[in-house]
């Protein structure tokens, strides 16, 4: 395979995977962003219309017990156990998330999708029912309107009940509303989800707006909230705020339409070229380098402009750009896409990663086979003599388990111990792209202890460690990474050499 689409893969997508058929061209992995919605979603499990339904018998039974200790009746175990099948849930879906974009030949589509969920970040923590409706968020908000206009994907996070709980939305209320005049200190108003839209979502932090532009958006959004049983958006107009509101120079009057109000000021904050320059830069850090590079993200910028904001143009824009491919191999991959990547390597079946007992279960942890690199995720300083010595008294890694889903566990457990938990970032600033967060010795010894544990569940003693180097790595591999990798003492350890050398890490 020729060396840029190797590159390309790892770059805008999560790597090679044997038998899909990788491409470089901008038109082609934009056609991804058409054919991708087409296919069928593997999460939530059992699809979107069992999980609404689900959510729905979630929200009844906790009327029931909310009656029953009412009625003084105890609820302890019942609650804990209502509670943990949610969690369950979720982490089912999660092992459903790894598969997706473990099995998905659209690598683009699959890496924006992640790249957008991070960018407005939500989290399975905030309470039992988020595990079982943020799955939804992801397919109901995000990769609809990915390749669309921003101000629809905007629009449609800021109004999911996913966001609007997370960011404590349902919570605020306009001291001058109904609702607001019957509260004591008149101090409802929550300006958490006003100051990310702003500052994480659309403008960008220090890019100008103030503190009154904020508590006038907090005012402004008021009234917004949703209803859990049909994980709907909800217009409480008891709750909203009356009168006028100025936020960035420009006054809103609150509409008698639901809705209207915040999609105004949604349409503008999209519009704003702050918010185009933002969004540009963070998807130029993302995909092809950490250095600035201002000609490219004015580019795309001023693409947006053009086009009000239709990001499939302003992606052309980036994949077009000469950069794209020959920026320099430096950005170290999240710890959800180097193992997802690792997984696509080995060719993981569905059957692999979607057990038909989805049951959450713990993972040992595997036998690390030693620091392979003196620089964490630099220069490979070991030589072929070392590598010899690495499988000299050891024993092979265990077979193959023919279990289900075993290696999909093992990858959400992985992630996690990696830092990078699906669907949990700890705060709305999402988890941090920059390189220098995922390097260090502890993350190198997690990746081999992972990469390890998943060659010796997918190693069919076919692969040759020489072929499957060139199939992964291409031409970006290193004179010094192919002799080691070739030299290895046993074909597994061959493997795992590619799959921790720095060309595998970094994309």
């Amino acid at each position: 395979m020729a060396s840029t689409e190797v590159k390309a893969a790892a770059r805008f997508g999560y790597g090679v995977r044997p038998g899909q058929p990788q491409t470089a061209d901008p038109d082609d992995i934009l056609q991804q962003l058409t054919a991708a919605p087409k296919a069928t979603c593997l999460f939530p499990l059992g699809g979107e219309q069992a999980r609404l339904a689900e959510v729905a018998a979630f929200v009844e039974e906790g009327k029931r017990l909310a009656q029953q200790r009412k009625a003084g009746e105890p609820d302890g175990e019942a609650r804990k156990q209502y509670n943990r099948a949610a969690r369950q849930a979720g982490q089912r879906d999660q092992q459903a998330r790894v598969a997706q974009a473990v099995l998905s030949p659209y690598g683009f589509h699959e890496r924006l999708a992640s790249f957008w969920v991070n960018h407005f970040a939500v989290s399975l923590n905030k309470g039992a029912i988020m595990s079982l409706i943020v799955p939804l968020y992801e397919t109901q908000a995000i990769r609809p309107n990915l390749a669309g206009r921003f101000v629809d994907l905007l629009t449609a996070t800021a109004l999911h009940p996913a966001m609007l709980r997370f960011l404590d939305q349902v919570a605020s209320v306009g001291p001058h509303s109904p609702a607001g005049l019957k509260l004591a200190d008149r101090t409802g108003v929550n300006e958490n989800f006003a100051r990310e839209v702003m500052e994480l979502h659309t403008l960008g932090v220090n890019s100008g707006y103030q503190q009154a532009d904020v508590r006038q958006m907090a005012l402004l959004l008021t009234g917004l909230s949703f209803q859990p049983a049909t994980v709907e958006a909800v217009y409480r107009p008891r709750r909203a705020e009356p009168g006028e509101f100025t936020v960035l120079g420009k006054t809103y009057e609150r509409s008698r339409k639901p809705f209207a109000t915040a999609r105004s000021v949604f349409e503008d904050l999209a519009a704003d070229p702050r918010t185009a320059r933002h969004i540009s830069a963070k998807l130029v850090y993302h995909f092809i380098t950490e250095e600035p590079k201002p000609d490219l993200v004015a580019a795309m910028a001023q693409r947006w402009q053009e086009t009000g904001g239709e990001l499939a143009a302003v992606y052309r824009v980036m994949l077009e750009s000469p950069l794209a491919l020959a920026a320099p191999q430096t950005k170290i991959k999240l710890p959800f896409d180097y193992t997802v990547s690792v997984l696509r390597a080995l060719g993981a079946s569905q059957d692999d990663l979607l057990p038909a007992d989805t049951e959450a279960e713990g993972t040992a942890p595997g036998q690390n086979v030693g620091m392979a690199m003196a620089e964490p995720m630099g220069g490979m300083a070991m030589d072929s003599a070392s590598a010899r010595g690495m499988g000299k008294g050891k024993a092979q890694p265990p077979s193959r388990d023919p279990k289900p889903g075993r290696l999909g566990k093992l990858g959400v457990r992985t992630v996690k111990d990696l830092g990078q938990p699906i669907w949990s970032p700890s705060d709305a600033a999402g988890f941090k792209d920059a390189s220098e967060t995922w390097s260090g010795s502890s993350q190198l010894a997690e990746r081999i202890s992972f990469v390890r544990r998943a060659v010796g569940q997918l190693d069919d003693g076919t692969q040759d460690p020489r072929d499957f180097a060139a199939a992964v790595l291409g031409d970006t591999a290193r004179p010094e990474t192919t002799k080691i990798v070739g030299q290895a003492p046993n074909r597994r350890l061959g493997l795992l050499l590619a799959m921790i050398s720095p060309e595998f890490n970094r994309r």
